[in-house]
């Protein structure tokens, strides 16, 4: 996503805020949501998309670390996310600054993925920090410069999803295009 010079690139507009209605049109479309979606973002006068053919792999591209969480809450309650929350709670926070994470869903046949990404980064907080210590369910997302989505479907999974989520620090992100 290309923003203007004088946007705070760390300060919220969250990159799953660009990539959803996107990916919604698209799985409209083509009758059936895309498997991968990279969005990132950076000071320029454009903004750029492209479909391609997914490539597997058995590493994410962020990080060699990983972490994997299970849940079995429905998204309409807050309880996927405190499964989320509580099963992070030992990994330690990345440092200030720009970050890039990516997160790959395993998900049963009939789960809308998309519909995952929200509540799962809202809950996020162990690695990206709290916009306020008061605000529950608000990490600091806005300072994802660069984010990875997947899906994998698992016939046997139902309605629970499992995610292998990576992350690190960015700071040679290309913040400018100056």
């Amino acid at each position: 996503m290309g923003l203007k010079e004088d946007v705070d690139l760390l300060d919220q507009r969250d990159l799953d805020n660009y990539a959803f209605p996107l990916s919604s049109r698209l799985s409209r479309a083509w009758a059936e949501p895309p498997d991968s979606v990279w969005v990132g973002k950076k000071h320029s006068r454009v903004s750029t998309a492209a479909v391609a053919s997914v490539v597997a792999t058995d590493r994410p591209s962020v990080s060699d670390d990983w972490v994997e969480v299970r849940t079995t809450a429905s998204t309409e309650t807050s309880a996927y996310k405190q499964q989320i929350r509580d099963q992070l709670s030992g990994v330690e926070q990345l440092p200030d600054g720009p970050v890039a994470v990516e997160i790959s869903f395993l998900v049963g046949p009939r789960r809308n993925w998309l519909n995952l990404w929200k509540p799962s980064i809202d809950a996020l907080e162990a690695l990206l920090g709290r916009t306020t210590p008061t605000s529950q369910w608000h990490p600091r997302d806005g300072r994802i410069v660069a984010l990875g989505l997947h899906r994998r479907v698992d016939e046997t999974l139902g309605n629970d999803v499992r995610l292998a989520i990576a992350s690190a620090p960015r700071p040679d992100a290309p913040l400018s295009s100056r």
